[in-house]
């Protein structure tokens, strides 16, 4: 005979009918969170754009009130490099001006820097440093200061060259000191002309960069060189300076 249907035990539940492509219920924002609008990426580019003009149009006024004096300075420190190089019957190596002001060369170091960007600590010389212009006090400083600065920076890496020039022998480190102390006087005049040429933080910190890398080399050079100390506060007050140029440039960007 046929054999009768195992009858289904109470215990078992019935599982209910599933719906198709169910749906998750929206899950409300929690009130101490709440949610924030998109950034418009584009209206910022646009203030900013806008504020960097209204600050070129500001500078741009200044040296037209003080036209003289500034193409009178200008004019002399042509006259200085030119003396100095004939001195020394120095050619500074060609500079890549397109290299050094195109943004993608300096992508990874900006980065760093709007990241991160401390202020330095105020560096005092045991001696005095001799600038051709008195420096401004450390604070907050105007686009027309760092002008002042990147002309007292550019004469004083001459003083360095000047200092190790007559105690370097000539070998092979000698030689290649002085290129690379040629080469942060190239850096400094670099960025000297940058923030003449320009109106704005914006134009010159790529060239603040390029000043920022030879520096570098010339302290990785000095490192460890008998006559280094010579040097030691006109190196110190450089470094200071720029990591200061730094700071403010990211303030001001």
């Amino acid at each position: 005979p046929p054999r009768a249907e195992n009858p289904r035990r109470p215990d078992e539940p019935r599982n209910p009918p599933r719906a198709e492509n169910p749906r998750r219920p929206d899950v409300p924002s929690r009130p101490n969170n709440p949610s924030r609008p998109r950034h418009d990426a584009g209206e910022y580019h646009r203030e900013r754009g806008q504020a960097i003009e209204h600050r070129r149009q500001e500078i741009r006024r200044d040296r037209d009130g003080r036209r003289d004096s500034y193409n009178r300075e200008r004019d002399y420190r042509r006259q200085e490099r030119s003396a100095w190089n004939n001195r020394y019957r120095v050619n500074p190596p060609r500079r890549n001006t397109s290299h050094i002001r195109d943004h993608s060369t300096w992508r990874i170091r900006y980065d760093r820097w709007w990241i991160d960007v401390r202020r330095p600590i105020y560096y005092a010389p045991a001696r005095r440093v001799r600038w051709h212009n008195p420096m401004p006090d450390p604070g907050p400083w105007r686009y027309v200061q760092i002008e002042q600065i990147a002309n007292n920076l550019e004469y004083l890496s001459r003083d360095v060259y000047d200092t190790m020039d007559r105690v370097a022998l000539q070998n092979e480190y000698g030689l290649r000191l002085r290129r690379v102390l040629i080469g942060l006087i190239d850096a400094t005049e670099n960025f000297s002309d940058s923030v003449q040429d320009n109106y704005d933080w914006y134009d010159s910190v790529n060239d603040l960069f390029y000043l920022e890398s030879q520096l570098d080399l010339a302290e990785d050079t000095l490192d460890g060189y008998s006559q280094a100390w010579r040097v030691e506060e006109e190196m110190g007050s450089i470094r200071y300076y720029v990591n200061e140029l730094l700071w403010t440039y990211r303030q001001n960007f």
